[in-house]
């Protein structure tokens, strides 16, 4: 079995998923699905592996979020955005002041 870690939108009537990382999915018996409640940036870029791991997609994920087309659990502010831009270019002080992280 081949099991991956997602992002549901469960609020409201349709559930989306919001961050579709996922190629294929092979099941065996009864799937898993694992659900993570992100209240803000900081657990957003945990769960993304870390803020070394943060990816072009990733920022553009948050641009999305921004503008309202996806959700992904909390409301991304503009500061956000700025920080995972930070974090992308490899600039760890940069991107705590944005985002208000304490990475290390």
């Amino acid at each position: 079995m081949t099991v991956s870690s997602i992002i549901l939108d469960l609020r409201g009537p349709n559930p989306i998923i919001t961050n579709p990382n996922i190629v294929s999915m092979t099941v065996d018996t009864c799937p898993t699905v694992e659900v993570i409640a992100v209240t803000n940036i900081c657990e957003w870029i945990q769960y993304k592996g870390g803020w070394n791991e943060i990816a072009a997609y990733d920022i553009m994920t948050l641009v999305d979020a921004y503008l309202g087309l996806i959700n992904i659990g909390y409301t991304v502010r503009m500061q956000d955005i700025n920080g995972c831009v930070a974090y992308y270019l490899g600039l760890l002080d940069s991107g705590n002041s944005f985002t208000g992280c304490s990475f290390t």
